[in-house]
């Protein structure tokens, strides 16, 4: 039966009729065996052949449900005939019956967060991450108010736009930069050869100061003998004066 129920399913009949048994009615107190739905925001912004997708995953949720609720109801039964006898031996096959009916939660929850990821590839990258198994689903896919979330993506987005776009604190600070980085390349492009390096700026602007101050030691004359014997400093003229 196990072998044949796995491989081909059940016949229509019969599951109908399961379906329509009472006892594939959730307890009252069980408000999570019921189908997550998806938000109805979303849903009418999705594809044809997405929405499709998506009932034919939730039709799967609510035969793992049915199956957890028929579980459940069995395992209260056997909690309350191991209280009353005090069999050990029923409450270890409890205990058993409660791993199955933990795998069918966890294949319930697996199986919505496949139908978030269907959806993801036609939602706003920006509110991708609603997608996310972080988020809480609660009775709705993408939690119970996913126009608040949407309004603080949207508030986030702007304030991050807001912060890359704010100018520094000294705004000239920058120019100065460019103007001093300018007038070094400059200047060390017109005392360099042409086949020099450009890389190494330090090394650069040592050879431009020795440069200026040969320079400015070949331009000043020579002052007068008598001048200079007399040790007046008043009749040297050049170009630069020390």
């Amino acid at each position: 039966m196990v072998n044949f129920l796995f491989d081909d399913g059940l016949r229509e009949e019969d599951y109908k009729a399961i379906c329509e048994d009472e006892i594939v009615k959730k307890p009252k107190n069980c408000h999570t065996l019921a189908p997550v739905e998806c938000n109805p925001q979303l849903l009418e912004a999705l594809k044809l052949d997405t929405r499709k997708t998506d009932f034919c995953l939730r039709e799967v949720n609510k035969d793992i449900l049915r199956a957890s609720t028929i579980i459940t109801k069995y395992l209260v039964a056997l909690e309350d005939l191991a209280e009353q006898e005090d069999n050990s031996k029923v409450a270890h096959e409890v205990s058993m019956i409660n791993g199955a009916l933990a795998l069918l939660g966890n294949a319930n929850h697996r199986n919505n967060l496949v139908r978030c990821f269907v959806m993801k590839r036609e939602i706003n990258y920006k509110y991708a991450h609603l997608c996310s198994d972080k988020v809480s689903m609660s009775r709705f896919l993408f939690g119970d108010d996913v126009s608040q979330s949407a309004r603080q993506i949207e508030e986030a987005d702007k304030l991050r736009t807001k912060f890359s776009q704010m100018k520094p604190a000294f705004p000239f600070s920058s120019q100065v930069n460019a103007l001093v980085d300018t007038g070094t390349n400059l200047l060390v492009r017109a005392s360099m050869p042409v086949s020099a390096p450009m890389g190494n700026r330090g090394l650069a602007l040592g050879l431009l100061h020795n440069s200026l101050l040969l320079d400015m030691m070949r331009t000043q004359k020579t002052p007068r003998a008598g001048a200079a014997a007399a040790g007046n400093p008043s009749n040297i003229t050049g170009k630069y004066m020390f």
